[in-house]
């Protein structure tokens, strides 16, 4: 609040900015607010640089980006994965799939081991026995269940559906005297 004279009162309603370990609220609530594409996260920029295996046409091996541009890693809600209690993955495991994506490339995974692999929607579509057929990002535990954990999807673009500052507006308007007279001791 700040002063504006003995019988007004003026609020600021805002999103916090603080990037304390990841990305800031608000850049994920600023598609929804204005209406545009999705915020790529650092974890989302990391897969643009890391290179994977892919088979192109002509049979040769070559390496692509795991994430082309106008595309994004979507999580799933796989059993497979260890999740916090609010259902997310810890930082630890975007960690741990970069580095095993690198690894892949490099031909020093064992098998029998926990892994994270990149395949293709035709790797993907040649493999018996999986549920998702997509491309993405693949886990393997080590009983050798595997599980799609990020869909690779083309880049949604949002229409403006939060009114953040209608909203807010309201909320004002409606409780800010009351609150605020709450608690403030005379």
């Amino acid at each position: 609040p700040e002063p504006q004279g003995s019988n007004t009162l003026v609020a600021s309603v805002f999103i916090n900015e603080d990037r304390n370990k990841g990305n800031a609220r608000s850049d994920y609530l600023r598609p929804q607010i204005y209406g545009g594409k999705i915020f790529r996260t650092r974890f989302q920029r990391a897969l643009e640089r890391t290179p994977v295996g892919d088979q192109d046409p002509d049979g040769m091996s070559g390496f692509r980006p795991a994430l082309a541009p106008n595309t994004v890693a979507i999580p799933t809600q796989t059993k497979l994965v260890r999740r916090r209690s609010d259902g997310g993955m810890s930082q630890g495991v975007y960690a741990k799939i970069l580095a095993d994506l690198k690894k892949r490339r490099k031909g020093k995974t064992k098998l029998g081991t926990e892994s994270y692999f990149f395949m293709t929607q035709n790797m993907a579509a040649d493999r018996p026995g999986l549920r998702s057929k997509k491309e993405g990002i693949y886990y393997r535990n080590r009983a050798g269940k595997i599980g799609l954990v990020f869909s690779i999807n083309k880049d949604p673009i949002y229409r403006k559906t939060l009114p953040f500052f209608e909203i807010a507006g309201d909320t004002v308007k409606e409780s800010f005297r009351r609150n605020l007279l709450k608690e403030v001791k005379f």
